[in-house]
């Protein structure tokens, strides 16, 4: 071989490491906190005021920003955070861009698009077996808490995506880009603090939309 064809094999194999993109990997963690403390049916059993036996919340449309408001791909299908299965969702994004997204956006529940595209085919954790789905009308429920609250049982079943009355929640939060392990942190206790007067909600309303605005208020992003 040529000392020519050499030098040119040798130009075109570094050029093509040089061209080689970075991976950039983002991780996110969802996870309900009460009392300042991470959620757990057996973590409240021990409050005298709160007996909590179900907790179930839909989180989708979880989406990373970049400069510009490039939007990138939905991270994952909608997950159901079910505390009698697990009490932390996680979230893994390996993409190569130019650099760390520098915003992230995610929905509180299930929206009308997403009900939309999955009218035929209900499968995953939007199986309606998972028991949070009501009618097509309707759709689904977003968060569902039961159990007892000051000596008083309570049924929770907060959901609707159509007006007047839509409870779904879209939060946005700005990222750092030097950042690339977060944590979101939902906090409920205004939601006990604000607690309804008619402690059995089970369909979209009024109370339904105003006790999801409440959780999507005290939501929290943090970095590590």
């Amino acid at each position: 071989m040529s000392k020519a064809w050499k030098w040119l094999l040798i130009s075109m194999l570094c050029f093509s490491w040089q061209a080689q993109p970075t991976i950039y990997k983002t991780e996110l963690k969802v996870i309900p906190y009460l009392g300042g403390e991470p959620l757990s049916l057996k973590s409240v059993q021990a409050n005298q005021s709160l007996h909590l036996t179900t907790f179930k919340l839909y989180i989708s449309n979880v989406l990373l920003f970049k400069k510009f408001d490039k939007e990138l791909a939905p991270i994952a299908a909608p997950q159901l955070l079910d505390l009698s299965e697990k009490n932390i969702l996680e979230y893994e994004d390996e993409n190569m861009h130019l650099d760390y997204p520098d915003s992230l956006e995610l929905i509180l529940g299930v929206d009308s698009q997403t009900i939309s595209n999955q009218m035929f085919f209900l499968k995953g954790d939007l199986d309606p077996i998972k028991g949070m789905y009501w009618t097509w009308h309707t759709g689904y429920v977003h968060l569902k808490m039961e159990g007892q609250y000051k000596q008083k049982k309570f049924e929770l079943h907060l959901g609707g995506y159509q007006g007047p009355y839509s409870s779904v929640q879209s939060l946005h939060f700005a990222m750092d880009k030097n950042k690339h392990r977060y944590e979101l942190r939902l906090h409920l206790d205004a939601l006990f603090q604000q607690f309804p007067d008619d402690p059995f909600i089970m369909s979209p309303g009024r109370e339904s939309a105003r006790l999801m605005q409440l959780l999507a208020e005290n939501a929290e992003l943090y970095s590590e």
